[in-house]
């Protein structure tokens, strides 16, 4: 599974039949650097992204067209992410889904729950807050009622937007938490 982020991609081969983790990797590639200003997944990224998967693939043994793989935020965002999507399957192999928002903060919500399962920790009732290169998401769980709130904002996104931007994110984010 690739988890191409905002910031990050992170890479997990795991063997299913036998419920075994086989290996994991991780590198900062910094897909949405620049896309507040542009719209626009830059060349620059691309390139980080295509080396990354391409390292991943050497470290981890897999094949790409095998692998099951989602974006996030910053390719939501981005005006050129068809075409950031066709430029990484031709020179990777790894053909990505754009998921939105909710279906990110499910699959997070369920990586938190295998993992507190797998640490034989209380997995009834918490609080995940997933903070993002791109989005944040705020994900309530008590037993089988589950909250989620996701909000456009991130770290890379955060540290490129100008004061004025982010004092009406921040207003917007106290908001919708009140």
């Amino acid at each position: 599974a690739i988890d191409l982020g905002s910031n990050s991609i992170r890479v997990l081969k795991y063997n299913c039949k036998k419920d075994l983790f086989v290996g994991e990797y991780s590198q900062t590639v910094s897909t949405a650097d620049g896309l507040k200003q542009t719209q626009n997944i830059s060349k620059s990224a691309l390139k980080r992204i295509v080396n990354a998967i391409k390292n991943s693939i050497t470290k981890l043994s897999y094949n790409p067209k095998k692998a099951v793989a989602y974006t996030t935020a910053a390719l939501r965002l981005a005006k050129n992410s068809k075409e950031s999507l066709e430029y990484i399957y031709r020179k990777t192999g790894v053909k990505s889904e754009i998921i939105d928002a909710q279906k990110e903060a499910y699959l997070t919500l369920y990586a938190v729950k295998t993992a507190l399962k797998r640490h034989n920790l209380y997995q009834n009732r918490f609080i995940t807050v997933d903070i993002g290169g791109g989005s944040s998401e705020i994900i309530i769980h008590n037993k089988s009622n589950i909250k989620i709130k996701s909000f456009d904002i991130g770290l890379v996104t955060l540290t490129q937007t100008s004061k004025k931007e982010k004092e009406i994110v921040l207003k917007k984010f106290r908001k919708s938490i009140t």
